[in-house]
């Protein structure tokens, strides 16, 4: 999966894009037309210190990245509330899941 880079590109889902909210964090989803899916990640300050906001960072990463048959062609953010840094990778894996699900983006059922 590629990364969103460019700030147009992350204005763009902001404002445009499909919202789905969890405890854990938020996604914002929208179809592009590129051969590939796409991925921002948003942590501020709010979560905490720059190791806290790294280390979930990488948890939401793996978290996508486990995720089976995502379909091509979606620019996806993940927005990370301040709660996500208290949470635990099982927690955020399932949270990550289930946006995903309920977007309609990935095909396995909610686990929930």
């Amino acid at each position: 999966m590629e990364r969103l880079r460019k700030r147009e590109e992350f204005s763009a889902l902001l404002r445009r894009g499909k919202t789905l909210r969890h405890s854990l964090l938020t996604l914002k989803a929208r179809h592009n037309t590129l051969a590939f899916s796409r991925l921002g990640l948003l942590v501020s300050r709010k979560v905490g210190k720059a190791v806290v906001r790294n280390k979930v960072r990488r948890r939401l990463r793996e978290g996508i990245r486990l995720v089976p048959l995502l379909p091509e062609g979606w620019d996806l953010l993940i927005i990370a509330s301040p709660e996500a840094a208290a949470a635990s990778f099982q927690e955020l894996n399932g949270a990550v899941r289930e946006v995903l699900s309920r977007a309609g983006i990935s095909k396995e059922k909610e686990e929930r």
